[in-house]
């Protein structure tokens, strides 16, 4: 008989091992996204986040205030959420969470949205880091 019972357990014992080793290998790991409006004050920030499978609708952020969001990244490390910012007639996209730039750097990615485009505190050197807009 080409499967035996001593095969197959010992197949599924290797399966089992392996289901393990990948669970400890890719720890799963929740991201909080926080978004302030820091435009300019008494303006209100609209911002549409979206990724490929998840919309998370439109919201307004008042001036000074924050809104935030979490999820888990993919195993394969291409998780990408991006932001659609309207305010006071001009309209931006960025790429608030992309997992090849912010992965090895935030759990919590802390935005701050200004006229010139967003930038992340960096909690190890207590600085932010500001991007351009997408174009």
């Amino acid at each position: 008989m080409f499967f035996s019972i001593k095969n197959l357990s010992l197949s599924l014992i290797f399966f089992m091992v392996l289901l393990t080793w990948s669970d400890c290998v890719y720890e799963e790991r929740t991201v909080v996204i926080q978004i302030s409006n820091n435009i300019s004050q008494a303006t209100d920030l609209m911002v549409h986040c979206k990724s490929k499978n998840d919309d998370l609708g439109a919201h307004v952020i008042p001036f000074s205030n924050t809104w935030q969001f979490h999820f888990r990244p993919n195993f394969w490390g291409t998780t990408l959420y991006f932001c659609k910012m309207v305010w006071e007639g001009e309209t931006k996209w960025f790429d608030i969470f992309n997992a090849e730039r912010d992965n090895p750097y935030c759990h919590i990615c802390k935005w701050s949205i200004v006229p010139t485009g967003p930038c992340r505190l960096d909690v190890d050197i207590n600085k932010s880091v500001c991007f351009n807009w997408n174009t």
